[in-house]
């Protein structure tokens, strides 16, 4: 397994992560920072990771050219897998430390739909809007509605997983 060490900067907590490279002060007497990419087509997704790792001495950055690489096969059976499954598929065109995630909403009521089905719950051409409007239908009449958050993160360095997190927040 790898392990992120941490930073020998003594303001880390202070930096952006959108100014980091740009305004790093060599006074400081900072190491460089761990550049992670990240496998991701969506924009939200990446600002989120960007925003929750601002107070690491981490750089999360978009894998250089993700958008020409053909897209994975998320045919895994679980949050756990389909993680794994995009990490070492797109971690085999990043040089350095990869990071890939399958997220989605499970609602207990539902028998823990829609999954990892989230993104596409209402079909192929799935929206955000389209989503949450049938996951609305399909609760009609139903008053335990008890959801939870998961998200699984998988990290590379090239095909091999050198680390892996999982968490679920229960709404």
């Amino acid at each position: 397994m790898f392990h992120l060490t941490t930073s020998k900067c003594r303001n880390w907590w202070r930096w952006r992560v959108w100014d980091r490279a740009a305004h790093r002060d060599p006074e400081e007497g900072c190491e460089d920072l761990t550049r992670l990419l990240c496998a991701t087509g969506n924009a939200g997704k990446l600002r989120e990771f960007r925003i929750a790792a601002s107070h690491a001495p981490v750089e999360i950055e978009l894998l250089p050219n993700f958008h020409e690489i053909p897209p994975c096969v998320e045919d895994g059976a679980t949050f756990e897998e389909n993680a794994i499954l995009k990490a070492r598929h797109y971690g085999r065109h990043a040089s350095g430390l990869l990071f890939a995630d399958d997220s989605g909403l499970e609602v207990e009521a539902l028998g823990g739909a829609p999954g990892i089905y989230s993104a596409r719950y209402s079909g192929p051409q799935a929206t955000d809007e389209s989503n949450k409007r049938l996951l609305l239908d399909n609760m009609r009449g139903i008053e335990k509605r008890a959801a939870r958050f998961v998200c699984v993160i998988a990290l590379t360095d090239g095909e091999h997983v050198a680390a892996f997190i999982a968490a679920r927040w229960k709404a």
